[in-house]
């Protein structure tokens, strides 16, 4: 206490506050951002079960790997045309409408994952359905959100505060998780788990309505847009960008932890792996939001790339549960300065595009199937090498070459995108 009685605690609360402030970065961005964080935070939470152990539970209940390639498959198939809905029910509704929906159908896909284990085989083109519609209307609303909430100038301290935020949730819960899994006798663990999950689903779809509820008027005309992003030469590179991108992206989502639940079936090293996953997905964030600047994006993507081939070599050396845990981790660290600039550049080139104001979540909806066909593409590679550990690191070795041509495509479109009319 001081002289006066008055606790020092409150005063204690706003320093280490506002230390944690300047770390992050928060300064450089909007309340309004941070609101859409808080939200945000929630939902990782409560899917981190769904993309860290949906995986490993088909697997186990199943007994066939394949299942969870053509899980993903249908999935990365019938996202676009939950983006193209989506962007038709943002422009009738509102972002934090469409990111609600977003939760609730993710909140579907466990009910309905949970009711048919035993025929698992036979709901998966359901579940993958629901999952698309799930992460077809949140990442939507979550991307035009950072579009509306951020400039091109401090999109990189927004993005970064976002990988922190989302690195801390995937450190802290997996690991947790895991030993409850595996603590309890057959499904009793997952049961736990997922029925928590739905907690904090609640309350995550209750801070929606804490966002601007802005409505964008018109009437929405795809059939412009379709023509404008086709006629536009940073669009289509941008597009193309995307599709490089997506090869790598759509496999390395599932693939590392499978082929490491491979190699020893625990959910509690997957949960550890996630764990050191999480403390280097926060550095990378962090050093990305202190490093990372408009004008430097390409040179720092063109780094990690070439960091990531060196360490995918490190593989084809010896394969085993070790190794696959330094690829996650060193995965975990450089592709915060592959993906996070490249999101940066998409939406600076969206920004740029006409009317892009009230057509953002339309653009974004477009550049969704470049996307998906970059992930299809990726899924079909490491698919059609040999059947042995050796045939899938030589997969993941293409798909980390071919990765080259997002910066290449990306530098391109913005230098083409700078030169179009101001849309701000």
């Amino acid at each position: 206490m001081g002289k006066n009685g008055k606790f020092f605690i409150p005063c204690s609360i706003r320093s280490i506050s506002g230390f944690l402030g300047r770390v992050l970065g928060t300064e450089r961005v909007s309340q309004t951002y941070l609101e859409f964080i808080k939200m945000h935070a929630g939902y990782l939470l409560f899917t981190n079960m769904k993309s860290l152990f949906v995986n490993t539970l088909l697997i186990r209940i199943t007994g066939d790997d394949s299942m969870v390639m053509k899980f993903n498959l249908m999935q990365f198939i019938c996202i676009p045309f939950a983006y193209t809905i989506g962007s038709f029910y943002i422009r009738r509704r509102s972002l934090p409408r469409a990111a609600r929906w977003g939760m609730i159908f993710s909140a579907l896909f466990y009910a309905i994952f949970f009711l048919s284990l035993n025929h698992l085989a036979l709901m998966l083109p359901l579940l993958s359905i629901v999952t698309a519609i799930s992460f077809g209307f949140y990442t939507l609303s979550n991307q035009s959100m950072t579009v509306e909430y951020c400039s091109d100038d401090n999109r990189e301290a927004a993005i970064s505060i976002s990988g922190v935020v989302s690195g801390v949730i995937s450190m802290s819960m997996p690991i947790v998780n895991g030993a409850i899994i595996s603590a309890f006798p057959g499904l009793s663990g997952y049961y736990s788990v997922f029925g928590v999950s739905m907690i904090i689903a609640f309350f995550s779809i209750r801070q929606t309505k804490k966002l601007p509820n802005n409505h964008i008027p018109g009437k929405i005309n795809f059939c412009e847009t379709i023509r404008d992003a086709l006629h536009s030469r940073p669009f289509i590179l941008a597009g193309l960008a995307e599709t490089f991108k997506g090869i790598r992206e759509g496999v390395f989502t599932f693939f590392l932890n499978v082929l490491l639940f491979e190699c020893i079936q625990s959910e509690l090293l997957v949960g550890i792996n996630t764990f050191l996953i999480g403390i280097f997905s926060i550095f990378g964030c962090w050093l990305l939001g202190r490093l990372v600047r408009p004008y430097n994006r390409i040179q720092y993507m063109c780094a990690a790339l070439i960091s990531l081939l060196c360490v995918t070599c490190a593989l084809l050396l010896k394969l085993n549960a070790f190794t696959v845990m330094l690829m996650s981790v060193c995965n975990s660290f450089f592709t915060c300065f592959t993906l996070n600039p490249s999101s940066s550049m998409q939406f600076y080139v969206v920004s740029q595009m006409p009317k892009s104001q009230e057509r953002k979540s339309e653009y974004l909806a477009l550049k969704s199937y470049f996307l998906a066909a970059g992930r299809v593409a990726g899924v079909v590679i490491v698919s059609s090498m040999p059947e042995s550990a050796q045939g899938s690191v030589l997969g993941l070795l293409a798909i980390t070459l071919l990765q080259f041509g997002t910066p290449i495509m990306y530098y391109f479109a913005v230098k083409e995108a700078a030169l179009l009319p101001s849309q701000q």
